[in-house]
């Protein structure tokens, strides 16, 4: 039983990552919830307190077990054990770098697009620089406002954990409402104070 919670876990992860659809996203999820609400639970409270901090670790562990998906399919192609293992550990490695940096990435290229859109094609090197300064302040932007995405994400994650063992829709919006709000603030206060002790240290 635990080996088929174990592989219906591992395929829940995979579809998690592939799938890009929101809708989807949240209803795997959920299935996998389900399967493991402890420990579901305990990643909901910390991604909605220190979800900042865990981030971008997440996403370079899921993008490693992705990695790690896409090279199983050409491992039987490879005789050696020494190669096979070198390119599991390349593809953890790639994939999760990648998955490092493409939310900022992503973010970036919205800002550099909509800077670009304002001015093109009217005054195309101008309309360059825009999208520069626009690509610079979407990731800001994305990064002031991580701690609150992170916090309802986690919120979420705690409500249907919560749903699973009351089974009250009510109790279910209000974990996320209170816990979005509470963890929010935490965050927040957080970031401020260590930007506040950066800038002291400096002094």
């Amino acid at each position: 039983m635990r080996n088929l919670n174990l592989n219906f876990l591992i395929l829940g992860i995979f579809d998690i990552v592939r799938d890009l659809s929101l809708e989807q996203f949240f209803s795997v999820l959920i299935k996998v919830i389900r399967v493991y609400p402890w420990l579901f639970l305990i990643i909901g409270v910390l991604y909605c307190f220190f979800g900042k901090e865990i981030f971008d670790k997440i996403n370079f562990i899921i993008g490693g077990v992705f990695g790690l998906g896409l090279a199983f399919e050409v491992l039987y192609l490879l005789p050696r054990v020494f190669i096979q293992i070198l390119i599991l550990l390349i593809a953890f490695l790639t994939a999760g770098f990648i998955a490092f940096l493409a939310p900022y990435l992503l973010a970036g290229f919205v800002g550099f697009m909509f800077g670009v859109g304002l001015l093109n094609p009217l005054y195309m090197d101008l309309a360059l620089v825009l999208g520069v300064i626009f690509a610079a302040i979407a990731i800001l932007l994305f990064y002031f406002f991580l701690p609150m995405s992170t916090a309802l994400v986690g919120s979420i994650i705690v409500g249907e954990v919560f749903l699973l063992w009351t089974g009250s829709t009510v109790f279910l919006l209000a974990t996320i409402v209170v816990l979005f709000i509470i963890g929010s603030m935490f965050q927040i206060l957080e970031l401020s104070s260590a930007v506040t002790e950066e800038f002291t240290s400096e002094g």
